[in-house]
C-alpha cells in the first residue's frame, strides 16, 4: 500500500478552504479523492478550482393525487402502465412491487429526505435540478426543496447545495427571456444557502442540446449576454466547444450522455451512468391490446472528449446501455480519481431513459394484464459504490438492504374494467374497501 498526501489553501475572501488530496494505493486499485477538510460557509462557496461532486435531479414526478404526471407520458395509464423500464423501490415496505404507492410524488416530504440521506451516503455534494419555467411542476419542487425540506430539523444533510439545470434552452429562447428567466430563480433562490455557488456566484448550468435550426455558438453568444446581466456562474455543454469556441468564454463545461458508462474532458468534466434504457415506446390508447407500438427512435447528441456523435435510442426491449455494477464501479473508480472541476453522476432519478441510480426494480412490460416485476430489487448498491469511493464521510456505509434471497412482495388487486390480470390501486370489493392481500414469491 502506497500514501501520499499533500494539503494547499484556497483564500476565498475572509474563508479559508484547507484541502488534503490524497492518493492511496491499495490491491491495485487507486482512490484519489480531494477532499475539504474545513469549509467555514459564507456568501463566498466554493472556489472555481475545486472539485465538486453533483447529479442530476428530476423534480417532475406528480403522484397518485395529481394523476402521476411524468409517469403518464406516452399514453400510460399509471399505476396500470408507466413510461419507464422500472418501479422506484423508494416506499415504507423495500423490494415491495406496489405501483400505486412507489410512482412517487417529487413533492413528497418522505421521499425527498430519503433522497438527501442517499446522497450523503453517496457523497454527493450537491444535486443539478431539473427546471421548465416558472410556475411549472419542477419550479414547484425546487421551491419545496429549498424552503421546506432543507432547512427542516429532520434532514440529515443540511451542507447539502442544489442548482439548477436551464432545460427550456432546447427551444432557443430569445435573451430577453432567458434574463426573465433567470432574475426569477435568482430573486427566489440564489440568495438561500442551499444554492451552489462558486466564485461568490449562482451557479445555472444549461441544457444547450443541438437541434434541428440551433447553433450552439449562436446559443453561447446568448448566454454569454444573460451571464454577464445575471451574473451567474454559468455551466454550460460542451456542443459549442466542438465548433471551436473559446473555453474561457464560459465558466465551466460539462456534458450529459448517460447512454455511455464514463465519459470525460480535460480537467473541465468527468460522469459515470448506471445505464441507459429509454421506454420509446407508446402504450396501446385503450390498453387492450397485445404488443407494442414503438414511436420513432429518439436522436441524442454525445460527446467523449469533445468530440461529438449522434446515436439513436434503442426501443424499449434493448437497454442502449446495459446495467452492469461491475462496469459501474470501474467508471466509478476512474470519476474518482478524475482531476476535474465537476464529477457528475447522470442521474439520480431520471427514470422515463432509466439512468437513474435510487433504488428501484426491473419490470416486464404488459398492456393486458398490466406492468409486473422481473426482477427484485438492486437495492442502494449504486449509491454504496459511489460512496466507497467519493464519500467524505469516515462512518462506515449501510449494508445495501436488498434481500439476498431475492424475495419480494406483491401486491395484487383487482384490474380496471375492461381489462384483464392485475391493477396494482386500492383494492375495492363491493365498494367495501378491504386491506391489501400481500404474497411472498422467490423470483430467481
Amino acid at each position: 500500500m502506497s500514501y501520499h498526501a499533500g494539503r494547499k489553501v484556497v483564500i476565498l475572501g475572509i474563508t479559508a478552504v484547507i484541502i488534503v488530496s490524497v492518493t492511496i494505493s491499495l490491491d491495485n486499485c487507486v482512490r484519489a479523492v480531494t477532499v475539504p477538510i474545513k469549509t467555514i460557509n459564507n456568501k463566498y462557496g466554493f472556489s472555481s478550482s475545486t472539485q465538486l461532486v453533483g447529479t442530476f435531479y428530476y423534480g417532475w414526478y406528480t403522484g397518485q393525487d395529481q394523476g402521476y404526471r411524468s409517469w403518464d407520458n406516452g399514453n400510460h395509464n399509471p399505476p396500470f402502465t408507466w413510461a419507464s423500464n422500472y418501479l422506484p423501490d423508494m416506499g415504507h415496505r423495500p423490494n415491495t412491487f406496489d405501483p400505486t404507492h412507489n410512482l412517487y410524488e417529487s413533492n413528497d416530504q418522505y421521499i425527498l429526505l430519503k433522497q438527501l440521506g442517499w446522497m450523503k451516503e453517496a457523497g454527493i455534494q450537491f444535486g443539478i435540478s431539473d427546471w421548465w419555467g416558472i410556475g411549472s411542476t419542477t419550479d414547484r419542487t425546487f421551491s419545496y426543496i429549498m424552503n421546506k425540506i432543507m432547512p427542516s430539523t429532520t434532514n440529515s444533510y443540511p451542507s447539502f447545495k442544489w442548482a439548477i439545470v436551464y432545460d427550456l434552452e432546447r427551444s432557443d429562447p430569445p435573451v430577453k427571456k432567458l434574463v426573465s428567466d433567470l432574475s426569477y430563480i435568482k430573486e427566489n433562490y440564489a440568495s438561500s444557502p442551499y444554492y451552489l455557488k462558486i466564485d461568490g456566484k449562482p451557479v445555472m448550468f444549461v441544457y444547450n442540446t443541438v437541434g434541428p435550426g440551433s447553433n450552439a455558438l449562436n446559443d453561447l453568444e446568448r448566454w454569454s449576454i444573460a451571464r454577464q446581466s445575471t451574473g451567474f456562474y454559468t455551466v454550460m455543454k460542451v456542443d459549442p466547444l466542438n465548433m471551436g469556441a473559446n473555453p474561457n468564454s464560459m465558466d465551466g463545461w460539462y456534458d450529459y450522455n448517460p447512454s455511455m458508462r464514463y465519459g470525460q474532458l480535460d480537467r473541465y468534466y468527468a460522469y459515470v451512468s448506471p445505464g441507459f434504457w429509454n421506454r420509446t415506446d407508446n402504450a396501446p390508447p385503450d390498453n387492450s391490446v397485445f404488443g407494442y407500438y414503438f414511436g420513432s427512435p429518439t436522436k441524442n447528441t454525445t460527446s467523449t472528449a469533445g468530440k461529438s456523435t449522434t446515436n439513436t435510442t434503442s426501443a424499449s426491449g434493448i437497454p442502449l446501455l446495459a446495467r452492469n455494477v461491475t462496469d459501474f464501479e470501474i467508471a466509478v473508480q476512474k470519476l474518482a480519481s478524475a482531476n476535474v472541476h465537476f464529477k457528475l453522476v447522470e442521474t439520480w432519478n431520471e427514470y422515463l431513459e432509466g439512468t437513474q441510480i435510487e433504488p428501484a426494480m426491473q419490470i416486464t412490460p404488459d398492456y393486458v394484464h398490466g406492468f409486473r416485476p422481473q426482477s427484485a430489487s438492486y437495492g442502494n448498491i449504486y449509491i454504496s459504490i459511489l460512496g466507497k469511493y467519493l464519500s467524505e464521510h469516515t462512518t462506515p456505509h449501510t449494508t445495501p438492504w436488498i434481500s439476498r434471497d431475492k424475495v419480494m412482495t406483491i401486491i395484487p388487486e383487482i384490474p380496471p374494467t375492461g381489462t384483464f390480470g392485475y391493477y396494482f390501486g386500492p383494492r375495492t370489493i363491493n365498494a367495501t374497501v378491504q386491506p391489501a392481500i400481500t404474497n411472498t414469491h422467490k423470483l430467481h
